[in-house]
């Protein structure tokens, strides 16, 4: 993010003419280059698995460590329902995080992902009988 100046058009009440106050056309700067840094340090990919732009993600309560769901899943249990956050060793529970995304002009809807997860547990379900 960088910091930009910008000029304004001035409009007279009187008549209704309007000029640009200091140029002809409105004009925006960039004063900082981006920080491209910024792009790592919040992107989508799972920090464990480095699984790119992961369609089911979860974050840690206690710390706020977002990791894909899958990894998040194999994680032990610490107590009786809590696990310790694999990047900071946190103790907390573990939130799926609901989200659409649309990447390559498909949208993951809620819907899909509810559809995965039903899925998901019929599998355990016949598991578990065997």
């Amino acid at each position: 993010l960088g910091a930009a100046t910008c000029r304004f058009r001035t409009v007279n009440a009187t008549d209704g003419e309007s000029e640009w106050k200091g140029s002809e056309r409105p004009e925006l700067t960039q004063i900082y280059p981006p920080n491209e840094s910024l792009q790592i340090r919040y992107s989508r990919n799972c920090k464990l698995c480095q699984t790119l732009n992961p369609q089911i993600r979860s974050v840690f309560s206690s710390c706020g460590h977002i990791v894909c769901m899958p990894c998040a899943d194999q994680l032990p249990l610490v107590g009786t329902n809590g696990k310790r956050c694999p990047l900071c060793r946190k103790r907390g529970e573990v939130v799926r995080i609901f989200e659409d995304l649309i990447e390559d002009g498909i949208g993951i809807t809620l819907m899909e992902m509810l559809n995965t997860l039903v899925q998901d547990f019929l599998k355990r379900i016949k598991s578990s009988e065997i």
